[in-house]
C-alpha cells in the first residue's frame, strides 16, 4: 500500500517525494518492525514509543509517525498532534475498514465485563450468529483463540482482528472495553450497536486522577453506541449514568434485580455455588 493512501483522513500532509513509498505493514512496537514498515510512536503509561524510534529506523522502518521532532537522519518523520488517533485511522485504511462489516457489542465496567461478554457471545451463538470476542482472557475468531495481551487491543490489533473476522464470514464481535482503552483512544472511531455498563468501583486510581474522571471515561463508550445502551441500575454509578444518558437523549434501557421498575427486571429464583437462575420480565 502506498503511504499517501495510508494517510488518507489523518490530516497528515504527505510530502510529494514520499507519496508513492510502498508500506509493507504498520507497527507500534520496535521489536516487531520489519523492513518497509511504517512505525507509529505511542506514549504509554510505562514506556514511550518515541524512545524506540531509532531502533525502528534501524529495523527497516521507511517512515515514522511521531508527536515531536526526532534527531534521526535518513528516515522521514511525520509529526502529528495525536499519534494514537493517527494510528486508528491508518490501521483502518490499511485493512480496508473491516469494522464497517462487523456488528460490535461493547461491555464496560469495573467488574463483570468478562462474564457478561461470554454470556452475550453464548446468546448470539445460540441464536445462530457466529461471533468473535476480545477480552481479558483471550481473543476469539471462530474456532481460533489467541492469548490476550490487553483487555482491549490497540487500534491496529483490533483492525487486524476485524479483518480476520470478515474473512472468516463472522459479522459480530463482543468486546470488553477497559477505561484504559477509552482514555487512550484504542476504540476511536468505532461504533457499537449495543453497549453494557456493569458497575463502577474504586479501581484503577493509579491511572485515573479520581473517581469522577474514571466515571466520565466509562461514559464515553455510550457516545459511540448507535442502537442502545444497557445500564445496571443496581450500581450507584449505573443509576447516575442511566439518568444522564436519558437526559442527553441517548437511547438506553435499564436492568436490575432490586428495582421492579427497570426495563429488564430479574427475579432470582435460585442461587448456589454453580450459579443462579433468574426470571426476567
Amino acid at each position: 500500500m502506498k503511504l499517501h493512501d495510508l494517510l488518507l483522513h489523518t490530516g497528515i500532509k504527505c510530502p510529494d517525494i514520499l507519496k508513492d513509498t510502498d508500506i509493507t505493514g504498520i507497527s507500534y512496537d520496535s521489536r516487531t518492525i520489519q523492513r518497509g514498515n511504517l512505525f507509529v510512536c505511542l506514549r504509554g503509561r510505562k514506556t514511550d514509543g518515541h524512545a524506540y524510534a531509532d531502533k525502528a529506523a534501524l529495523g527497516g522502518a521507511v517512515a515514522i509517525i511521531s508527536e515531536k521532532t526526532l534527531p534521526l537522519s535518513g528516515t522521514p518523520i511525520l509529526v502529528v498532534e495525536d499519534s494514537r488517533r493517527a494510528l486508528a485511522v491508518i490501521a483502518a485504511n490499511y485493512y480496508g475498514h473491516p469494522h464497517h462489516s462487523i456488528s460490535l457489542y461493547g461491555v464496560t465496567g469495573t467488574n463483570g465485563k468478562t462474564t457478561v461478554s461470554y454470556l452475550i457471545r453464548s446468546g448470539l451463538l445460540a441464536w445462530g450468529k457466529p461471533c468473535g470476542m476480545t477480552g481479558t482472557i483471550s481473543y476469539m475468531v471462530g474456532d481460533k483463540e489467541y492469548p490476550a495481551e490487553r483487555t482491549t487491543p490497540e487500534s491496529l490489533d483490533l483492525q487486524r482482528i476485524f479483518a480476520e473476522l470478515k474473512t472468516s464470514g463472522i459479522s459480530c464481535c463482543v468486546m470488553e472495553i477497559s477505561s484504559h482503552a477509552l482514555q487512550l483512544g484504542r476504540i476511536q472511531d468505532l461504533l457499537f450497536e449495543y453497549s453494557v455498563f456493569t458497575n463502577l468501583s474504586q479501581d484503577h486510581m493509579d491511572f485515573h486522577k479520581d473517581e469522577e474522571e474514571y466515571y466520565q471515561t466509562k461514559k464515553k463508550l455510550f457516545n459511540q453506541t448507535t442502537k442502545m445502551g444497557i445500564i445496571n441500575l443496581d450500581d450507584h454509578a449505573g443509576s447516575r449514568l442511566f439518568k444522564e444518558l436519558l437526559h442527553e437523549g441517548v437511547p438506553v434501557r435499564s436492568f436490575s434485580i432490586t428495582d421492579s421498575n427497570a426495563d429488564y427486571y430479574g427475579e432470582v429464583k435460585e442461587m448456589n455455588e454453580k450459579g443462579c437462575c433468574l426470571s426476567f420480565r
